[in-house]
């Protein structure tokens, strides 16, 4: 890669690669910083032909996220292997976030997001974006309630793991669960023809209803529950 490709003040790695624990489902994901929105463009552009999940932010952006206490600023600050840092702006940044005291407010916005998941045609396209939705808010939805009581996981496995030790969920609902990020990385790769039904769907509903004492019937989603800046990552 040549080296004006990516002139950017900060460039970390993060999640399952930086973690150790990647799998064969698993993206690499990166995140790139800096003040300029066309430099964060490019690298994005030149990361993304590599097969890179390139999450991109300028610091005021993430200055907004860290007043908010996104729990995505803790995930970098507790897993990020830092690969470039200008003035060592981000490892100093990382370092002073503090998370919230709780995040009863988006495990309510997370789970009205749940509602879009029965809105779908039965096209597998449509499913399989339905399983994507379902899988994402599990991660965060788990990350969340996890974080509300002192815990910070972040891998998918690890999170289902933490649920059933504390008895949350079953050892069966794990299960399903499981499956669900298997049915998200069919859908994003784009194997439609290997999605299962709105049966299974309905399945999965009723698994992630009883984990997380909600349901799909929401009236109302809210208008910042799909923004990037609101997802744990």
């Amino acid at each position: 890669m040549k080296r004006e490709e990516l002139v950017v003040d900060a460039i970390a790695l993060y999640g399952s690669q930086a973690r150790r624990d990647a799998d064969n489902l698993s993206d690499i994901d990166m995140v790139v910083v800096d003040a300029d929105v066309t430099a964060l463009a490019h690298a994005k552009a030149a990361l993304s032909t590599r097969g890179v999940s390139c999450a991109t932010y300028t610091w005021r952006r993430l200055q907004r996220m860290s007043f908010r206490g996104s729990l995505f600023i803790e995930h970098l600050r507790r897993e990020a292997l830092i690969i470039r840092d200008n003035n060592n702006s981000l490892r100093s940044f990382l370092e002073a976030f503090r998370p919230r005291g709780d995040y009863l407010a988006d495990v309510d916005a997370t789970k009205r997001t749940l509602a879009l998941t029965s809105r779908t045609s039965d096209m597998r396209a449509s499913l399989g974006w339905a399983y994507d939705v379902l899988a994402v808010a599990v991660r965060n939805l788990g990350v969340l309630e996890l974080a509300n009581r002192g815990q910070y996981v972040f891998a998918y496995h690890d999170i289902l793991a933490a649920l059933k030790d504390d008895g949350s969920i079953s050892y069966a609902d794990a299960h399903n669960l499981e499956i669900l990020r298997r049915l998200k990385a069919l859908y994003r790769g784009g194997h439609y023809e290997q999605l299962p039904g709105r049966g299974v769907l309905e399945s999965m509903q009723r698994t992630v209803s009883r984990c997380f004492k909600t349901d799909f019937d929401s009236k109302t989603i809210h208008p910042f529950a799909l923004a990037e800046d609101m997802l744990v990552h």
